[in-house]
């Protein structure tokens, strides 16, 4: 079975799409600290979710 980059981006909106309904509570919580202790960037924030999508993509393209 092949996955194309295409399949493995289509799931990955999918998973995160899923994921975004579990998460919307806990990134509120994080913004809320964030908040309160000023030492972390909204950006930042963003980068660690890139990287965990990307990570993920990364894991199934090699798997393919």
């Amino acid at each position: 079975m092949t996955i194309t980059l295409k399949t493995a981006v289509l799931f990955l909106c999918r998973f995160q799409t899923k994921h975004r309904f579990k998460t919307v509570s806990k990134e509120k919580n994080r913004i809320k600290l964030i908040r309160q202790n000023n030492c972390f960037q909204f950006s930042e924030i963003n980068k660690i979710r890139y990287d965990f999508r990307t990570s993920i993509l990364f894991q199934i393209l090699k798997n393919a």
